[in-house]
């Protein structure tokens, strides 16, 4: 998440060049993430570079004004924040409810939570109680962003408490505490995943993931005179500066390099990211010092007027891509990714900067109060005075009802959740068969030899499938990886209730390779028939990783035409893309009988098969 500097009184005015340049090579990797994950598969780490950031500002300033007033007055400090973070969260939630309400219902699942977790700041923990995840891509929350802001706002609430403490402390031992502080958040982030734990609750945990606030908090303790132009300790100013250009380089780099579902990167590699970010903001900090030539050098950089005027709208940049990119995606399902991008981009870029100049700025020097007066009870010495005014109520009136009306109309379920429940209420109990003799060579892809292995897709076509094969075996979960579908094959092969032939349906949410299929069939052994269904989503799911997911099951089937059978699910739906649930994944009720009928053609075409679907032969 985003933050801007905390605005210093007049008496405390200073700028470190560069951070705001920081600023926004993070917050173009987070968007990079959401649009290209396949590219930039580590560029969710931006989020901890904003968050070493806002550790050490926040740090600083809090001990500089300890050290320059004898105190910390933490209600003012609280009030500074709340001018500086709610006015852009309440505008931007605000209006991208109403326009997602307009698009369609199936974005205000939630949302109902999702408002209370903003208004309150607590957004990381209501999503974490609703079970959802941050990484699930098929169906994310509108405002699912807001999580980053409530572990920053969280911070914010406890950290000066902390600090009036600490300003007590020799300040060559007051970094001792947030480090502690860090290493027990990554110890208990890295204790939840490695024991199989769920990811999504380690990473936006105020807890565990408190540690990226906690570093950047030890760096500005470690500063004998935090946030001054020139370190009052001169030593090591080249070292610094060298490090500064190679924590830069560790931190871009980490965004095209680690990965999303890699263990190591909760928190091993992301504190490694941290720990770059605070290079360069301590190189950054020296820069004006007579022997700091690198720090410099990389403060000019940063400091080119393209990022650093990116960087002061970073915040509400960030605020806005998200639910806008949500609504687009659902809107326009079918465009093309770079497409897609280019127009969230621009329109986030340009909604930013208006936020920031008419809303922001204002509301954060004169207080958030005078300025809705003076939008509410606009008076002018010409004509359209009185009209500005009741144009301004009137605007006012039209939000709360579009806001009232918005969480009255929130639908309890998705139109996807809706198909892949109806596929759960009406699949059977099946018995595991036992698989037919390997000698029996014309075993034929009916009920009790059939076995499938799927994801939500096929969950929402279960209750077809059940109809043609009766006493099938069928293996289904929403959400499931090919990793985890192909773990199956062996527990059915021990159970020895693994059919003959064996459907994988697994294309939909995350990559397939080639060493992936290679891998399955040699897990089925010669005895047994691969069935391969390929995957069909949004455009930018497409480009991403099913269009390369389909092209590599072809290329497979056609390289083991003896053993691979390929349904294509993908050409099959794209001519009926209204049977699909507002997902533009899951099919209806139509598409569900579309799914199982392709399954069965593609059964039907391959050598030896004469029976296709129910019971099997006595």
């Amino acid at each position: 998440m985003m933050l801007p500097m905390q605005s210093p009184t007049s008496s405390q005015r200073f700028r470190v060049r560069g951070l705001d340049g920081v600023r926004a090579i993070a917050c173009c990797a987070v968007l990079a993430y959401h649009f290209f994950q396949a590219g930039t598969p580590g560029g969710f780490l931006g989020v901890d570079v904003f968050f070493a950031l806002s550790g050490f500002l926040i740090t600083g300033l809090l001990v500089k004004e300890q050290e320059r007033s004898g105190k910390i007055d933490i209600p003012a400090f609280w009030l500074r924040r709340v001018r500086r973070l709610f006015p852009a969260v309440a505008s931007t939630v605000v209006a991208t409810s109403l326009i997602a309400a307009l698009v369609s219902t199936d974005l205000l699942v939630g949302i109902r939570r999702q408002l209370f977790g903003a208004a309150t700041f607590t957004y990381n923990w209501v999503e974490i109680w609703a079970g959802n995840s941050y990484f699930n891509q098929g169906s994310p929350p509108l405002f699912r962003n807001l999580w980053s802001l409530a572990v920053e706002q969280q911070f914010y609430v406890i950290w000066p408490l902390v600090v009036t403490l600490i300003v007590y402390m020799r300040p060559t031992k007051r970094f001792l505490v947030p480090i502690l502080l860090a290493v027990a958040s990554a110890i208990f982030m890295a204790t939840i995943v490695l024991s199989g734990g769920d990811i999504s609750r380690a990473y936006m945990g105020s807890d565990t993931h408190g540690f990226s606030l906690m570093i950047g908090s030890a760096l500005a303790c470690l500063q004998t005179n935090p946030l001054s132009p020139m370190p009052s300790n001169p030593r090591g100013y080249r070292l610094r500066g060298i490090l500064g250009w190679v924590g830069l380089g560790g931190m871009i780099a980490s965004f095209f390099l680690v990965s999303d579902s890699s263990k190591a990167t909760y928190p091993f590699l992301t504190v490694a990211v941290c720990l770059c970010s605070g290079a360069t903001i301590a190189s950054l900090a020296q820069e004006t010092a007579p022997g700091a030539r690198a720090s410099r050098v990389l403060a000019q950089v940063l400091d080119v007027k393209p990022l650093r005027w990116l960087g002061e709208r970073s915040y509400s940049l960030y605020l806005w891509h998200w639910p806008v990119l949500v609504i687009m995606r659902q809107a326009f399902p079918s465009t093309q990714i770079w497409v897609l991008a280019l127009v969230v981009a621009g329109l986030s870029i340009l909604v930013a900067a208006v936020s920031y100049t008419y809303v922001e700025t204002p509301m954060r020097k004169e207080g958030i109060m005078a300025v809705l007066s003076r939008w509410l009870y606009l008076r002018s010495s010409s004509r359209y005075g009185d009209l500005s005014r009741y144009v301004a109520w009137g605007v006012a009136a039209a939000t709360l009802i579009g806001v009232s009306t918005v969480v009255m109309i929130q639908p309890p379920k998705s139109s996807a959740q809706i198909a892949v429940e109806k596929g759960k209420v009406a699949a059977r109990p099946t018995p595991k068969p036992k698989p037919a003799p390997p000698d029996l060579g014309d075993n034929q892809p009916v009920g009790g030899n059939i076995t499938v292995i799927g994801d939500s897709v096929t969950l929402a076509s279960l209750q077809p499938l059940q109809e043609t094969f009766p006493g099938a075996l069928v293996d289904a979960e929403v959400s499931r990886h090919w990793d985890d579908g192909v773990a199956l094959i062996d527990q059915y092969k021990a159970e020895q209730s693994l059919g003959r032939w064996v459907v994988l349906s697994l294309a939909t949410n995350g990559t397939v390779t080639t060493d992936n299929l290679n891998a399955a069939l040699a897990q089925l052994g010669p005895e047994r028939r691969l069935v391969l269904v390929t995957g069909f989503g949004p455009q930018y799911q497409s480009e991403q990783w099913i269009d390369q997911n389909n092209a590599n099951i072809l290329a497979f089937g056609k390289a083991h035409p003896d053993r691979v059978v390929v349904v294509r699910w993908d050409e099959a739906i794209k001519a009926h893309t209204d049977w699909l649930a507002g997902d533009y994944i899951h099919p209806d009720e139509d598409g569900a009988k579309l799914w199982r009928d392709t399954l069965v053609g593609a059964l039907k075409s391959f050598p030896g098969v004469k029976q296709v679907g129910g019971a099997p032969k006595k």
